[in-house]
């Protein structure tokens, strides 16, 4: 597994880190983002495709993953909370986008 998604995926729940270590590597290595929705699976975006990860998003759950994601350093990344993203740099080519919607999904 690629090592910049490896330090995305130790700040996921353990169950969660646990599900998308079982994806396809094709699936993860090429992970461009990452969509939490409350009440909604998970989407990755892969090489243009979107993939759906069966997993219960609760507001408590996408609280302590967007405070383990900013090293609880919200100030950093202000602009980004503003727009509902975080952009994480993984090494010298590739940048991961973590988005997510705080209002559930009707």
């Amino acid at each position: 597994m690629d090592k910049n998604i490896e330090s995305i995926l130790i700040k996921m729940p353990q169950d969660l880190e646990n599900t998308l270590r079982s994806l396809p590597d094709t699936i993860i290595n090429n992970a461009e983002e990452f969509r939490f929705r409350i009440g909604q699976p998970i989407s990755i975006i892969s090489k243009n495709e979107e993939f759906h990860i069966s997993y219960a998003v609760t507001y408590e759950m996408l609280n302590n993953l967007i405070n383990r994601m900013l090293n609880y350093s919200y100030y950093a990344y202000e602009a980004e909370l503003a727009n509902g993203y975080i952009t994480i740099e993984g090494g010298t080519e590739q940048v991961y986008v973590v988005r997510w919607f705080l209002t559930k999904v009707m």
